[in-house]
């Protein structure tokens, strides 16, 4: 083992989420600091996103995203964790709001799935829990609850006090609808009729011309 995680006890509860969480142990060993600092075979990685994604990379890479797509999705969330630690207090509540309508028709807040982002930001916002109430963000309290249950209750996690919630008032996320395939048969039986849609403008100009014939025969008679 190479690596040291240097590791502030009270200002890195992220990262120390995510080494946890990925059982990182085998990658790195961690040392009390001031600072927090990865240094890997004499290289010193910094930024708390960056040395979180590290250990993901190492042990969870799932949870980065499996594709291309997804990877790009779950990066997309991790900009605005670096954007959300710069934040105060009042900045970070309605930042929240925003993120409670991002969360009314999604269960996690990337993919459909845990990701590294849900982490981030759960360790962030933490500090933060008692601002999320069931009136005006439930879908952030929702969402809470099952990160503070599937990350930290689940993996023994001591950095973080579980928060009683009660979600019998708290709504279920409303998923959109997929939108349903055009039948086969019935496109190819509108684009018949369509067609002959097309068709009947020619046929009235025909009845036409032989109207305006009309009088003409009648005269000559």
């Amino acid at each position: 083992m190479s690596a040291i995680l240097r590791l502030p006890e009270s200002t890195a509860k992220d990262v120390s989420l995510v080494y946890q969480f990925v059982k990182a142990q085998n990658v790195a060993k961690v040392e009390s600091a001031t600072e927090l600092s990865l240094e890997v075979s004499g290289d010193v990685v910094e930024g708390a996103v960056t040395i979180a994604k590290y250990f993901a990379a190492k042990n969870q890479p799932e949870l980065l995203g499996s594709s291309k797509t997804e990877q790009v999705e779950v990066e997309e969330w991790l900009s605005w964790v670096i954007a959300l630690k710069a934040l105060e207090k009042k900045q970070v509540v309605a930042t929240l709001k925003k993120l409670d309508a991002h969360l009314s028709t999604r269960t996690f807040v990337a993919l459909n799935r845990l990701t590294i982002a849900d982490l981030l930001i759960f360790a962030n916002v933490h500090k933060f829990s008692k601002e999320i109430k069931v009136t005006t963000m439930p879908n952030v309290l929702r969402w809470f609850d099952l990160i503070q249950n599937v990350a930290v209750k689940n993996n023994n996690i001591k950095d973080f006090d579980l928060i009683e919630i009660n979600l019998k008032d708290v709504p279920e996320p409303v998923f959109a609808a997929p939108v349903a395939k055009k039948d086969k048969k019935a496109a190819a039986a509108g684009d018949k009729a369509a067609k002959s849609d097309e068709k009947a403008p020619k046929a009235d100009a025909k009845a036409a011309k032989a109207d305006e014939k009309a009088p003409k025969a009648e005269e000559k008679g």
